[in-house]
């Protein structure tokens, strides 16, 4: 099965390149040249380009990663929007076409924090551009009776050429040898391997939502002890902060208790992010 990966050379989908298990052959869409597949800016493609390009490939499935994830960036500029509504319509359009399954990774920033417990059933409500986006796309995708959505905390892993906000962190705190991280926002941090093997097994299950997310709510705070240590990392000082304390132009949710009431998820068995920590992408 050929299955079209969009944003293959971005964080996660370098990790879902690797992680692709057999019977899958991953044709990678990218506008970095990736060595093999389709290099080009999925902007630049509209519907009829990407049926000629479903055609030309051969595929037989759709695994859509590219996005503009920066919250910030996405709240103010309409590129962010064309990306990640735009592109995600002009894909399920093709996908319709051909009648291939689709698989949209979405974020657990749909929600505002203050929903409590987060499962598939709780109803959407977005406090920021990001998140509207997110839930504009997933709207399409679950309009197409082929369409899944996976939703995802934030997600964590090495990489080799410096992708992830894992190290941008850590860069940052080596350079100044402190790290402010705060002690009030709570996520379920998952490893990129895990959401890559959760991405080709969607695959095989029915459409709909799929939640994907760590065993254990976190502070940022406590994420980041738990991984300076698990890698040895002693130079950084980890200071407290308070994100009621400050501003960023749009409400950041404080709490995204994301979990699964769904048995396809429950056999994954996600383990902690630290489980695979030292591999590096």
């Amino acid at each position: 099965m050929r299955v079209l990966v969009t944003g293959a050379s971005g964080f996660i989908g370098s990790y879902a390149m690797r992680g692709c298990p057999e019977p899958y052959y991953p044709i990678p869409l990218s506008r970095t040249q990736t060595g093999k597949g389709v290099t080009a800016d999925l902007l630049s493609l509209n519907e009829k380009d990407l049926l000629d390009l479903i055609e030309k490939q051969q595929i037989d499935g759709i695994i859509h990663l590219a996005a503009e994830g920066n919250v910030s960036v996405c709240e103010r500029s309409a590129e962010a929007h064309r990306l990640n509504v735009g592109a995600t319509k002009d894909l399920v359009l093709a996908a319709k076409q051909r009648n291939l399954p689709i698989i949209f990774s979405s974020t657990d920033q749909v929600f505002s924090g203050e929903e409590g417990l987060l499962c598939e059933s709780t109803a959407p409500s977005p406090c920021h551009k990001y998140g509207q986006q997110k839930l504009e796309a997933e709207q399409i995708v679950l309009g197409y009776a082929r369409g899944l959505v996976l939703r995802l905390p934030l997600v964590l892993g090495l990489h080799k050429k410096g992708k992830g906000s894992l190290e941008t962190m850590l860069n940052q705190g080596r350079q100044n040898g402190v790290l402010n991280m705060f002690v009030d926002e709570f996520r379920r941090p998952i490893h990129a391997i895990d959401v890559a093997r959760a991405l080709w097994a969607a695959l095989d299950w029915k459409p709909g939502i799929y939640h994907i997310s760590g065993p254990k709510l976190m502070s940022r705070m406590e994420m980041a002890k738990e991984i300076t240590s698990s890698i040895n990392e002693h130079s950084i000082q980890l200071l407290p902060a308070f994100l009621k304390e400050q501003t960023f132009g749009y409400k950041r949710p404080s709490r995204l208790d994301l979990v699964s009431n769904k048995s396809e998820v429950e056999e994954l068995g996600v383990p902690s992010v630290l489980q695979n920590i030292h591999k590096i992408a």
